[in-house]
């Protein structure tokens, strides 16, 4: 099933000049994971807060409203994509109602797409951390790293994001600018099993190298699997590893006299803001590059509004639009 290959469509989006063209494909996985978002925190709101829990209550949910779900999905869809592609859509609808479907494909699989893919676990634990404490701009800013990386529909935009701000500070400079790729990251995925893992991260150094300047690139992940080898792997490719702090943290403990080329969502955060502000001037010189993306920021900001973090963020970089 096609929502098994999303890293890899993930991966497209900075093949298309750099520029956020949603592909039908990359909107079902938004609109399944903005359905998993929106029932976590109605879940949350009526006190459910062990991830477990919330796993389990997800489970029940797909488990019986199926055709709910794929009535949501292409609505959403249709809302977002010419009529002539509405046939996708329909194809999109018979193959998740598809008896051999439903067969193949059981409810925990259906959740360990997002919870697996995004690390949805770790996202919320750290976000119910944050909330249990004071939290101050250097605290709400990573937890919007962790919302951008570790949720669903935030993680598809966040290719968006990433493509926008490395256009924008890099891009002028260097024609075909970084990415940021974004995979399934838990123990048991497609991409970081153990069987193929090393041969896995050979293909997305490769691709990376094929398509952009390695050392502009970041890979990012929440997996607690990640060894200091494979870190040292991308850095030797001149590729940065993005994180947890935690899970930073916990690396450069294993090996406290190498010098790992790993950066946190926290400081991530705050380097793209940095570069947002350095390339303002050039961005200005040419805004014509850019309508597209603007336009897409502030559809989602819209789309967004319930979520006060992600409006915020949106904020952010519609303030970087020339006037």
């Amino acid at each position: 099933m096609f929502l098994y290959t999303v890293p890899e469509y993930k991966f497209l989006l900075s093949l298309r000049r750099n520029k956020y063209i949603p592909t039908p494909e990359i909107m079902v996985y938004e609109s399944y994971a903005a359905k998993v978002q929106a029932l976590t925190t109605q879940f949350s709101a009526a006190g459910t807060t062990d991830p477990l829990a919330l796993r389990q209550q997800l489970q029940e949910w797909f488990a019986t409203h199926a055709s709910e779900f794929v009535l949501y999905v292409l609505q959403d869809c249709a809302l977002r994509y010419p009529a002539k592609e509405q046939s996708f859509f329909q194809e999109v609808a018979a193959e998740l109602l598809d008896e051999d479907t439903q067969k193949t494909m059981t409810p925990e699989q259906m959740v360990d797409v997002v919870m697996a893919d995004s690390g949805f676990g770790e996202v919320l634990k750290q976000a119910g951390s944050l909330a249990r404490r004071g939290r101050n701009d250097k605290e709400l800013e990573c937890a919007l790293g962790y919302l951008l990386v570790g949720m669903g529909v935030p993680c598809a935009q966040h290719c968006a994001m990433a493509d926008l701000s490395l256009r924008s500070a890099i891009g002028l400079l260097a024609p075909s600018a970084a990415h940021i790729a974004l995979f399934g990251t838990q123990m048991g995925s497609a991409v970081w099993c153990k069987s193929n893992m090393t041969k896995r991260l050979d293909d997305l150094i490769a691709k990376i190298k094929s398509t952009t300047k390695p050392e502009l690139c970041y890979v990012a992940t929440c997996a607690q699997n990640v060894t200091v080898a494979m870190v040292k792997q991308l850095n030797k490719a001149h590729i940065k590893l993005l994180t947890l702090p935690d899970n930073m943290q916990r690396i450069q403990a294993l090996a406290p006299r190498a010098r790992l080329d790993i950066v946190s969502f926290e400081q991530w955060g705050e380097h793209m803001r940095m570069l947002f502000r350095d390339c303002e001037n050039q961005v200005r010189a040419h805004p014509e590059e850019y309508e597209d993306v603007w336009q897409h920021y502030q559809n989602m900001m819209t789309e967004m509004q319930d979520f006060p973090l992600m409006v915020q963020f949106y904020q952010e970089l519609l303030a970087a639009k020339p006037q």
